[in-house]
């Protein structure tokens, strides 16, 4: 819906800001000015692991409950990721407002909300990104919103009903910025095994990793419970 081509320049995001918000810096701001500080050294491949932990914060909060069984965890030809989730659809607001502000409130394993500012969330996702945008299919239509650095390249928009023949679905995708990250080569063991860390204590989930950069078979990582009973 939202084609990377259409809408991803090279020019500043079309945002006004007011005089008097000049001085304080926004959150993707703030991120931005020292992404050392969120997610560690971003020379080592396994930073982008980070990225896909905040996107994949949609899904598995889903999961936890019980509105998620199959995840799929896909690294692009183009140095882009993407998560995609099935269930009726994420909120879209709420996938909004989690890629662009602190706190993100988080469901537990147990059911209880928590707000965190984990470094694992939608927003340092979004803010590290030279581009990320969503696409949300659910039965009252397909919605999405487009991201460049950070910034709302648009509102979020309805591109109309959904197809007799399509899935509700989310999904998140973005590629990481050149201008931060010294590589954008996905470490894909340093992927799977944060695809087992989030799965834990999440039986009846599965999460599947595919590479397209090469022929390697997809890997499948299958919920576990973390403790007895």
């Amino acid at each position: 819906m939202l084609d990377a081509a259409r809408w991803i320049t090279s020019r500043p995001p079309l945002v006004e800001v007011s005089p008097s918000k000049l001085a304080r810096p926004t959150v993707d701001e703030d991120i931005r000015r020292d992404p050392n500080h969120w997610i560690g050294d971003v020379s080592r491949p396994s930073a982008l692991g980070t990225l896909v932990e905040g996107a994949l914060a949609f899904a598995l909060d889903d999961a936890v409950r019980g509105r998620c069984r199959s995840i799929e965890v896909r690294i692009h030809r183009d140095g882009s990721a993407s998560v995609r989730h099935d269930g009726s659809g994420f909120d879209p607001q709420r996938a909004s407002r989690g890629l662009t502000r602190w706190p993100w409130l988080r469901t537990t394993c147990e059911g209880e909300s928590v707000l965190t500012k984990a470094v694992a969330a939608p927003v340092v996702t979004n803010a590290l990104s030279h581009w990320c945008r969503f696409e949300i299919s659910t039965t009252k239509g397909v919605f999405g919103q487009a991201f460049y650095r950070g910034k709302p390249q648009c509102p979020i928009q309805r591109a109309g009903a959904l197809a007799a023949d399509s899935p509700t679905q989310t999904l998140v995708r973005f590629r990481p910025d050149p201008t931060v990250f010294a590589t954008l080569d996905f470490d894909l063991e340093d992927l799977y095994l944060r695809g087992v860390g989030s799965l834990l204590d999440l039986p009846g989930v599965r999460l599947v990793l595919v590479d397209e950069r090469s022929r390697a078979e997809p890997q499948v990582i299958e919920g576990s419970r973390l403790s007895p009973g």
